[in-house]
């Protein structure tokens, strides 16, 4: 670990030219998408409008009493604020470029961190990170993963060079990164665990136990910046109990994972490059050639280590939450894996051979990529926009409006501007419409979770108005099951299953007394997020009893 020894980058030639270009290509390439994207995403969906939301709150002090109705700290709620506030109301254009901005600069903080460990530009790290579906599309969202992955990077940057060269700068840096890597994202938490367990690994195999005390020191710094946030988590985890599974494993954890690459090759690429990542310190070890170069057995050693742990701390993570996680929940973790293979892999960096293949590797996760990353590219992130404005030029305030799932009327709110009265199904006071899950919890222990609906659609269709159902029902032809109330003996608290047997208890309703049904079609034609696709509004109006 003697910075004098590290000569990882060798004197110019043209494979450093060409290694140089290409990562510049690939920034410029993926810069090139994500402005695609920005074109052509569309509204926000719901999430995003949670975020957005918070941070338009009246105060300051309702932005803070308000972090348990969002999935974040207060590092991202407070950036996004500021970023909305210097636009000085500039519209939806400059509050999604947030999500640009943070993208691209998570891409280059690979490249940061990769100077600061002074290797190679990271060309294998560019290309699986910049060109991974789930890290293109959910990263420019307006939401705090790529900011996450951005500070765990460099995270991982600075803590090496502390424990290379030690210094009370270098200490304060990485200090400073790891309690904003912690306030950026309740999960970072495993990543710093990761990234700081592993420097003090190498601090003590190098000799330099004190140094590994004071890397455990800037984990522990960050954990003790959470303290303020438990009352947070509490209410939090209360609503969190509805997106929670029976059995969260490492199978379904890895189906997840998977998903976001969308890409057997890139995926076939990055588990092989991970495992020979979590090989090479063996490798440096025993190897001859290497022996006399302890430099990049440490960092290999110190790579691997964290590449090793931040899975084992992300499943015992998702265990304890219960959450079935989405493909965006890996972002901060992908940046990890990406930085840590390229500097495992950094001591073979003088072999021809070894930097050709890099190259290649690169160039055919690139090629495997671009195909995925074009689609998502073009694909909205919700229809609840125009669900919304249709749903406004046709309700009178004579009307009912349902948004069914529950879980979509965040977005709805946040675009709907009609007269004709709206909450969720099953219906709730009009002060706790739009709270979405800590609305829905006292409802799933109800005995009678509908009987409030069944009477307003029907005072509403008695009247001579329309009940128009935002994401429409399920068309039941037959009694529906019986109503258990939560916890479920099968499936606990999971909110998805509730929602079937509701959605198909008001259908077999409204079978039984609405005179007619009429499906209006959701105007789109562009390729959709499905997670919030909106295709129908159903609309009933008449009563027989």
């Amino acid at each position: 670990m003697q910075p004098e020894k590290v000569k990882t980058v060798i004197a110019p030639t043209r494979l450093c030219r060409v290694e140089l270009f290409f990562a510049v290509f690939l920034i410029a390439l993926a810069a090139f998408f994500h402005f695609l994207l920005q074109k052509n995403a569309g509204a926000f969906w719901r999430d995003e409008c949670s975020s957005i939301l918070l941070a338009r709150a009246k105060s300051w002090s309702d932005v803070f009493n308000g972090l348990f109705t969002d999935s974040f700290p207060a590092l991202w709620v407070v950036l996004l604020r500021l970023w909305d506030l210097l636009g000085g109301g500039s519209g939806e254009v400059w509050i999604r470029s947030f999500g640009l901005w943070l993208s691209m600069g998570a891409i280059a903080s690979l490249w940061y961190a990769a100077k600061t460990a002074r290797l190679l530009p990271p060309v294998l790290a560019i290309a699986l990170i910049a060109f991974n579906p789930a890290v293109f599309y959910w990263g420019d969202s307006l939401r705090a993963y790529a900011l996450a992955m951005l500070l765990v990077v460099l995270l991982f940057g600075f803590v090496w060079r502390f424990c290379e060269e030690g210094g009370l700068k270098n200490f304060v840096i990485a200090a400073v990164t790891a309690i904003l890597a912690a306030q950026s994202n309740y999960q970072s938490s495993y990543l710093i665990l990761a990234i700081c367990v592993a420097g003090a690994l190498v601090c003590a195999v190098s000799g330099r136990r004190w140094r590994g005390v004071i890397v455990i020191g800037i984990g522990i710094l960050a954990a003790f910046s959470m303290v303020p946030y438990r009352p947070v988590i509490v209410q939090y985890s209360e609503s969190a109990k509805l997106l929670t599974i029976p059995d969260v494993n490492a199978a379904l954890l890895w189906n997840r994972f998977s998903e976001g690459f969308d890409s057997t090759i890139s995926l076939s690429i990055f588990v092989e490059l991970y495992v020979l990542s979590l090989a090479l310190p063996v490798y440096y070890r025993l190897s001859r050639a290497h022996q006399q170069n302890r430099d990049a057995f440490h960092r290999s050693l110190y790579a691997s280590s964290a590449a090793l742990i931040a899975p084992i701390g992300c499943y015992v993570f998702a265990r304890k939450a219960g959450f079935s996680t989405q493909s965006w929940y890996y972002i901060p973790i992908l940046g990890l894996f990406g930085i840590a293979i390229e500097m495992s892999i950094s001591g073979l960096g003088e072999r021809l051979r070894v930097r050709q293949l890099r190259l290649l590797l690169a160039g055919l996760v690139v090629v495997a990529g671009v195909a995925p990353v074009w689609k998502h590219a073009h694909m909205r992130r919700t229809t609840m926009d125009i669900a919304a404005d249709q749903v406004s030029k046709t309700a009178s305030a004579d009307d009912l409006v349902l948004v069914n799932p529950f879980w979509e009327v965040v977005s709805f709110q946040y675009y709907y501007k009609g007269n004709a009265p709206w909450s969720i199904l099953p219906v709730v006071p009009d002060e706790e419409r739009g709270r979405s899950f800590s609305a829905t919890m006292p409802l799933m222990t109800s005995r009678e979770p509908l009987k409030t609906t069944y009477e307003r659609i029907e005072k509403t269709l008695r009247n001579g108005g329309k009940l128009l159902v935002v994401g429409g029902l399920q068309r039941a032809t037959t009694v529906p099951p019986e109503w258990i109330p939560a916890p479920h003996p099968d499936y606990g608290w999971q909110s998805s299953e509730f929602v079937k047997v509701w959605s198909m208890q008001t259908g077999w309703f409204m079978e039984q007394h609405a005179l007619e049904r009429k499906v209006l079609p959701v105007d789109n034609n562009q390729r959709v997020n499905r997670f919030e696709d909106v295709e129908t509004i159903v609309i009933f109006s008449g009563w027989k009893d």
